[in-house]
């Protein structure tokens, strides 16, 4: 069957989750400081077993950050899945980035929303 919808991002020869998300940590790690994965953590067997670490790092990283920077950093790792990710669209098999998809689907149909939080207090 053919491929269609939001789909991972082709390395040329397949779709590949471990370059996607190496790019995602370090979108992370430069948006709030976190640890940057290594570049040796791009061998597919070390990353399935390494990533873990630089995960939870970077979950805390944005967990203390403060509103302006979690605000702005978010929105430079939202960028880089916006922009990474690949929208394949069912009906023409016309393959483009989730952004431009959204952009599309929103003028045309209103799909792709996006919603906004605010004010979120979390009690620790």
């Amino acid at each position: 069957s053919a491929e269609s919808g939001v789909l991972f991002p082709s390395d040329g020869s397949r779709r590949s989750t471990t370059a996607f998300g190496i790019g995602f940590l370090k979108s992370i790690a430069k948006s709030f400081g976190g640890p940057k994965p290594s570049e040796g953590s791009s061998d597919p067997k070390k990353w399935r077993w390494g990533y873990m670490p630089h995960l939870v790092a970077s979950v805390m990283a944005l967990a203390n950050a403060d509103s302006k920077t979690a605000l702005s950093g978010t929105a430079n790792v939202l960028d880089h899945v916006y922009n990474g990710m690949r929208f394949v669209d069912p009906n023409s098999g016309v393959e483009m980035s989730l952004a431009q998809a959204m952009k599309k689907k929103r003028a045309k149909e209103g799909a792709f929303l996006t919603e906004t939080v605010a004010d979120l207090t979390v009690d620790q």
